[in-house]
């Protein structure tokens, strides 16, 4: 790895080495799915987690995604806490753990009883890159979610919810920043 270029361009933050040969990319073992417009400072680019069965480590939040622009990120998952600690502590981790709390789909506000989300379709390069992952989440639910990069330009996101599942369906869009001032950092 001493001699990996790209490796070296991220370590050192693009003093040396060389820029990655590609802009998006999957890692299908972990389940996680990158589009991104480049790799300048005025980049966009959203994370997908759409993985595979997975036990202790995983969460329940399949399709959860996170969008960054300008270094910022808009669209933040909300990640994990530490793993141990007193009663407090464990109840502040279980509530990160909550499917609602992430950017993804949610039947009744329950957390997903299966997280084995199957890609559909992952096309990273052209004029439009797309990924299509669906997550049967709930029993009788099905998830669709399809992440659209246009022209290096701008993210189309669009959810689908299948089945004959009751109940009451929810897209959970966690906006950072209302309030804040953006100054030059607009969508």
């Amino acid at each position: 790895f001493p001699g990996d270029k790209q490796l070296q361009w991220f370590a050192t933050e693009g003093r040396k080495g060389a820029l990655p040969d590609y802009t998006s990319q999957q890692f299908p073992a972990s389940g996680f799915y990158v589009l991104r417009t480049g790799w300048d400072k005025d980049a966009a680019v959203t994370v997908v987690k759409a993985g595979p069965l997975a036990f202790w480590h995983n969460q329940p939040d399949n399709g959860t995604f996170d969008y960054w622009r300008r270094g910022r990120n808009f669209f933040p998952d909300s990640g994990s806490y530490v793993y141990g600690g007193d009663s407090a502590v464990l109840a502040q981790r279980n509530w990160f753990r909550q499917t609602r709390v992430h950017n993804t789909l949610t039947l009744d506000g329950r957390n997903l009883e299966t997280t084995q989300s199957v890609t559909g379709l992952w096309q990273p390069e052209g004029k439009e890159q797309i990924l299509v992952t669906e997550n049967p989440g709930y029993k009788g639910l099905k998830h669709r979610r399809t992440v659209f990069l246009v022209d290096q330009a701008y993210f189309v996101i669009v959810d689908e919810a299948t089945g004959n599942a009751r109940g009451t369906v929810n897209l959970n869009y966690h906006f950072r920043g209302c309030g804040e001032k953006y100054g030059d950092y607009g969508l």
